[in-house]
This record gives structure tokens, C-alpha cells and sequence, in this order.
């Protein structure tokens, strides 16, 4: 899971309790403003504070993505792009072959202010959009 410019710490730390819920593990922050390791962060992991104390940061998306052969972001904003979108049980098959075949997955989530920049997107192969009400898109990331 990579977590693009988080600005509140209890949002990583609750992003974290809701990775572990699903068994995944491995937090990549990127350009954050957040810490990870701060007391509001551990209160609201509940528990994951294991998946924060491991977790990278990295400065560009880029960057965090380097290791991974398919990358999945997510955004509700329609978007000219060059890449396919796809609903959510349509990008979870596609993660589901992509590790059946032995290749590194990351969901890409945005900044809890404005979302995905371009320039993430770019690192991605793919966007999911998760059907919301028309005009009100805006998730909680942990909810979701």
C-alpha cells in the first residue's frame, strides 16, 4: 500500500489497522507529511503499529514503486489518461493474476487534501474507482 503526501497522522495509523485486517503489509509512504511512528499514528493502528515501524518513505512515487509490476491508483476525479480504469472487483482480479504469477502489487492511494497528482498517476498502470454519489467522492481511506 503507498500512501502519496498523507498530512495526518492518524490517518496512516488507521490506514495501517485496516491493511492488517487484510494481511498486507508493507506501507510505502511517499513525500509524506505525516509520521508514522508518532503517538496518534500507534493509538489509531490499534494494534499494526509493526506495519508503521516497518514502513518506507520515499520521495517520489516513482521511486516507491521501482520493485512492482503492477500498481493500481485509485481516484474517483475522471481524468484524461492513458492508462484503462477499472471498478474494483475488476483491478482485484487483475492483482489476483499479477501475484498468482509471482509479480509485486501496490495500491496507490492519494493526499487526504486533493488526491493523486498527475505525476502519480504516472507511476501507476492502472486506476481504480470505487462508485460513490455523484458529486461527493471523497472516501476515508481505512473506510473504504
Amino acid at each position: 500500500v503507498l500512501l502519496c503526501r498523507p498530512f495526518d497522522d492518524g490517518n496512516v495509523g488507521a490506514a495501517a489497522r485496516a491493511m492488517l485486517n487484510f494481511g498486507l503489509s508493507d506501507l510505502r509512504l511517499v513525500d509524506p507529511t505525516a509520521h508514522a511512528q508518532s503517538d496518534e499514528a500507534v493509538l489509531r493502528a490499534s494494534g499494526a503499529a509493526p506495519i508503521l515501524r516497518r514502513c518506507e518513505t520515499h520521495e517520489t512515487a516513482a521511486d516507491a514503486v521501482a520493485d512492482l509490476q503492477l500498481v493500481l491508483a485509485t481516484t474517483a476525479r475522471p481524468r484524461e489518461s492513458r492508462i484503462p480504469v477499472y471498478a474494483p472487483r475488476e483491478a482485484m482480479a487483475l492483482a489476483a493474476a499479477a501475484i498468482a504469477r509471482g509479480e509485486r502489487v501496490g495500491l496507490m492511494f492519494g493526499s487526504e487534501k486533493n488526491g493523486l497528482s498527475n505525476a502519480e498517476l504516472d507511476a501507476a498502470n492502472a486506476i481504480v474507482t470505487i462508485p460513490t454519489f455523484p458529486g461527493f467522492s471523497s472516501l476515508n481511506l481505512a473506510q473504504a
